[in-house]
């Protein structure tokens, strides 16, 4: 285009005027086409416009043998000339190009890194020069400051508190050495409004060097998070927790006191107990009447009700340090220890109880030990079963092994409630709801027991199983025949 206008030009310039500057007109249409069009579009132009100046300019004209090679020459050197100025006006259409490309790519991060500074939940500054002029902030940023005027003027002038507080110092560290400084959970005093109180602010920052092109100091970047919520209710949970720990401590100590309180008192308590029982059996050997030896004989078995709740009391502060029970091991059958008990229980609720035995079991246990096993496994079983149904029980073993089982039918045990039906002053959820009496320490003497004689205690609890406690024991001394069923 620009070749078929250096022509036209040709048709309204007078001929005087032409015949001098063809090559001109032409050169300039080289020029234009290399610049707009590219190094093809100059290229194309040196060969139209070679051959329109030969052809219409040169004489002879309307022709393009001239048959005189000084006018071929100067085409050749015209053509050259165009060839040298279509490279060179390329080669700079395509410098101009890609500066383009780079502006246009620049401004495009440019305005995706101003999005971003602007729609980030984060607060961000920009501070530049040896005062820490306000640069740029988000919209997060001077929330945090209600309508106080930051930008452009100083940090400590726009914001004079921090004046005692050292971030203007971290600023200017980061802006000397280019090392960053990253805070965490920092607190900051400073009002939220203009003429406002102070008030106590947690940050997370990281402040951070930024350069220019030429790789110099441009400014110092804050990336801000208010955390002030999060360290308050944490510093809230700690003072709470911290109470709870005391609390607890104060808890542990009264305990620790009430159980040698209460271990003291037993103890010291046996005395007298004891003094009085055999009082009431002198009086049972003096009595001159039935009645007054039955008297007597009801004081008896009432102080041994009593020596054996202080006894299980005792075994439950030894079981509490963690000691083991103190057995009294003597040859016996355990058979019949196991009948006598539960026909005394039979003499308080009846014949509830049907007991079941392969013969005479003799060995070395304790019997006292287990009679208190059987009695507090019979017990409750009588007190949480179903009252219109037999509590079974079982012994069997050998003369180094006993296995004892006690069934009741009824309402099983929850299984997340069976975990800790042994351990010390825990009853049971049935236990409170039936408002059965008791302490809580059954069962545990009956695991304390059974661990003293080497053996152990479990259950087993279901609607279609029942409930049944079963405890292992190891004979206290081996025998022979130590596998022989007895």
């Amino acid at each position: 285009l620009f070749v078929l206008f250096a022509h036209l030009l040709k048709l309204g310039i007078p001929h005087q005027i032409i015949h001098e500057i063809p090559f001109l007109i032409f050169f300039s249409a080289v020029v234009l086409s290399g610049i707009y069009g590219g190094l093809g579009a100059g290229l194309y132009a040196t060969a139209l416009s070679s051959l329109l100046a030969d052809y219409y300019f040169i004489p002879p004209t309307h022709t393009f043998f001239k048959h005189n090679w000084h006018q071929d020459f100067k085409v050749a050197l015209y053509a050259l000339d165009c060839l040298t100025i279509a490279v060179l006006c390329g080669s700079l259409k395509n410098a101009l190009d890609k500066l383009k490309l780079v502006k246009s790519g620049e401004l495009a991060s440019r305005r995706r890194l101003e999005a971003i500074f602007t729609t980030s939940p984060a607060a961000m500054a920009l501070w530049t020069g040896p005062d820490l002029k306000f640069e740029m902030i988000n919209p997060q940023y001077q929330a945090l400051f209600g309508n106080r005027a930051l930008l452009g003027k100083p940090f400590l002038e726009a914001l004079p508190e921090f004046h005692d507080q050292p971030f203007a110092g971290l600023l200017q560290a980061v802006m000397e050495t280019g090392v960053p400084y990253v805070g965490h959970e920092e607190l900051a005093r400073h009002a939220s409004e203009e003429g406002g109180p102070l008030e106590d602010h947690y940050y997370d920052f990281t402040y951070v060097r930024l350069e220019d092109d030429e790789g110099g100091t441009f400014g110092v970047y804050d990336h801000a998070v208010d955390v002030t919520d999060r360290v308050l209710a944490r510093q809230e949970s700690e003072k709470t927790a911290a109470a709870l720990q005391a609390s607890v401590m104060d808890l542990e100590q009264e305990r620790d006191l009430r159980e040698k309180f209460v271990a003291a008192l037993t103890h010291d308590l046996r005395t007298p107990i004891t003094s009085a029982k055999l009082m009431a059996q002198l009086l049972e050997r003096s009595a001159t009447t039935p009645e007054n030896a039955r008297k007597a004989q009801r004081i008896t078995a009432s102080m041994d009700r009593a020596d054996a709740m202080i006894r299980d009391l005792l075994d439950a502060s030894r079981i509490k340090a963690g000691l083991s029970l103190t057995l009294k091991p003597q040859h016996c059958d355990i058979t019949e220890v196991a009948q006598a008990t539960m026909d005394e229980l039979s003499l308080i609720y009846g014949d509830r109880f049907h007991f079941n035995a392969s013969g005479p079991m003799h060995g070395v246990w304790d019997p006292t030990a287990i009679r208190r096993i059987l009695e507090n496994l019979a017990t409750n079983a009588i007190k949480y079963g179903a009252a219109d149904k037999p509590v079974m029980v079982e012994v069997s073993g050998t003369i180094n092994e006993l296995a004892l089982s006690i069934k009741n039918e009824g309402s099983p045990i929850p299984a997340d409630a069976q975990a800790g039906l042994f351990q010390l002053f825990r009853r049971s959820d049935a236990a409170e709801a039936g408002k059965q009496e008791g302490w809580g320490i059954g069962l545990s003497l009956v695991h304390g027991l059974a661990r003293a004689h080497g053996g152990n205690v479990g259950v087993v609890s279901g609607p279609e199983l029942g409930t049944t406690f079963w405890v292992r024991l190891r004979a206290l001394r081996s025998e022979a025949g130590a596998d022989q069923m007895v």
